[in-house]
C-alpha cells in the first residue's frame, strides 16, 4: 500500500514524504492495532515504550492526512482474500 499513499491523502506531494516517527505504513497498523486505551498509552505500547516515541499531537495530525478510504481499501482487501466458500442467504460472514 505504501507505493498507493497518493491515493489516500489530500496533497500527495508533501503528506508522508519526509522521514518521520509515523510514517504511513506505521500509522495505518497503529490505528489497526489501537484498543481501548488511552491515545497516549497505545502508542507508547506501540513503540515500545521509547522515551522518543511519537506523541498524541504528532499521531492526530498525521491522522488528519488520510483520507478514510484508505481503511476501506483495506476491509475490502481483506474480505477479498478471506472469501468464504459459503454464504449465508448470500451474505459473507466474518467473525473476528
Amino acid at each position: 500500500m505504501q507505493k498507493e499513499v497518493p491515493k489516500y491523502t489530500p496533497d500527495s506531494k508533501r503528506n508522508f514524504t519526509r522521514n518521520r516517527k509515523l510514517l504511513f505504513e506505521k500509522l495505518r497498523r497503529t490505528i489497526l492495532s489501537m484498543s481501548s486505551q488511552g491515545l497516549h498509552v497505545e502508542l507508547q505500547w506501540q513503540f515500545h515504550y521509547d522515551p522518543t516515541a511519537a506523541t498524541a499531537s504528532a499521531f492526530v495530525q498525521q491522522r488528519g492526512k488520510l483520507f478514510p478510504s484508505v481503511f476501506e481499501e483495506i476491509l475490502h482487501r481483506f474480505t477479498f482474500q478471506n472469501r468464504p466458500k459459503r454464504q449465508w442467504d448470500e451474505y459473507t460472514l466474518l467473525a473476528a
